[in-house]
């Protein structure tokens, strides 16, 4: 009897572990892009797990499916190229399955694993349909696990950011597979804990903000929109969920921002640098080797020199709205004149235009409201 106890122990304890490992595989699909994730909950928010390379353009629409086939819109909030991680924030927590919480401690995965130890990668379908691959040890370093696959069964490069389970807890994330050895690299979970862990336990309100967009005559301007957001995501360090639609908002529980732009001027201005090349070529004549070898210099940089550059010149209003607290907002007026050197395009002008001009009065609005 004694036995028979023991043994349905093991059994419940079996299935409580592969209900957690079953809880919230999705599917990640951002253009001709499709990968896999795991989602977890903090607070009224979700957010997706999944490689970097999955999710690699920052700004662009980004759909997860659950199991079930709901599907809802999300944006890139973190992304790391060194370690190929990324963090997807999306609009509605509710319409797809999220209900695990990040784990207090990161579980313990030792360096040295015996090579009887399973692991277990979940292969989601929007279908409903789910497929586990079985893998064993194959080696790896301090931040990879090297796993090979212990039957015919192998992993794909759609299962890209899919999670890889240890005895019923997460051990990491599929980065990458070799083909033509089958040899499969997980990120561990303990080193995604060390770079986004405490963004999923932080109590904070300001590691995600709500972003309207960037309104250029009434209607959001989807390239400005962009530029804004990279400078929230890589300057500012900020979580950014966008609405997913041209009438939705974002979750009324965040801080949300919208900028808009009333005005978008471009004055020619002197160069500096071309002045300065003209002060060069006043060497020209002079006698010396010295003298020879500036004016050989300031000549051939005078021919890529323009004498002008373009000023931009915004007129704008900044609104910061933090969760039933008074808004805050600044109308502003301000000049930034692309470096002169290599050719820009006029996306690279207006992206660090909006960014040298909006960024700093966003930070300051930020700073001074309730958003942190």
């Amino acid at each position: 009897m004694k036995g028979t106890s023991r043994a349905l122990v093991r059994v419940l304890a079996f299935c409580a572990a592969v209900s957690f490992a079953r809880a919230e595989p999705v599917e990640v699909r951002q253009g001709d892009y499709i990968g896999a994730g795991y989602s977890f909950r903090r607070g009224n928010a979700c957010t997706v797990v999944t490689a970097r390379h999955v999710v690699p353009d920052i700004g662009a629409p980004i759909t997860v499916l659950d199991r079930s086939g709901a599907k809802v819109e999300g944006s890139r909030s973190y992304d790391n190229e060194f370690y190929d991680l990324a963090l997807v924030a999306l609009t509605d927590a509710r319409t797809i399955a999220c209900t695990t919480t990040w784990p207090e401690r990161p579980p313990a995965v030792p360096t040295k694993i015996p090579g009887t130890k399973e692991f277990q990668a979940i292969r989601h379908y929007p279908s409903g349909r789910e497929t586990i691959v079985r893998l064993k040890p194959a080696g790896g370093i301090k931040h990879l696990l090297t796993l090979a696959p212990v039957d015919n069964l192998h992993i794909r490069e759609s299962d890209s950011g899919a999670i890889v389970m240890l005895d019923g807890r997460p051990a990491g994330i599929v980065q990458s597979v070799d083909s033509g050895t089958d040899r499969v690299n997980v990120l561990r979970f303990d080193t995604i804990d060390q770079l986004v862990g405490d963004r999923f336990r932080s109590t904070g309100g300001g590691s995600a903000l709500g972003f309207e967009g960037v309104v250029w005559r009434g209607r959001v301007h989807p390239n400005w929109t962009t530029y804004v957001q990279s400078w929230l995501v890589e300057q500012a360090g900020r979580q950014v969920v966008t609405a997913s639609g041209p009438d939705a908002k974002p979750p009324a529980e965040l801080c949300s921002i919208r900028v808009e732009i009333l005005s978008w001027e471009r004055a020619a201005v002197p160069n500096p640098a071309y002045q300065n090349v003209q002060e060069q070529l006043k060497t020209c004549g002079k006698k010396g080797w010295l003298y020879e070898q500036m004016c050989r210099q300031a000549r051939s940089t005078s021919q890529s020199t323009p004498r002008q550059l373009m000023s931009q010149k915004l007129t704008f209003n900044a609104i910061v709205q933090p969760p039933g607290a008074p808004v805050l907002s600044k109308l502003a007026t301000d000049s930034a004149v692309p470096k002169s050197g290599a050719p820009m395009t006029q996306a690279e002008i207006e992206m660090s235009s909006l960014q040298a001009i909006v960024g700093p009065v966003l930070k300051g609005l930020l700073d001074r409201s309730s958003c942190d």
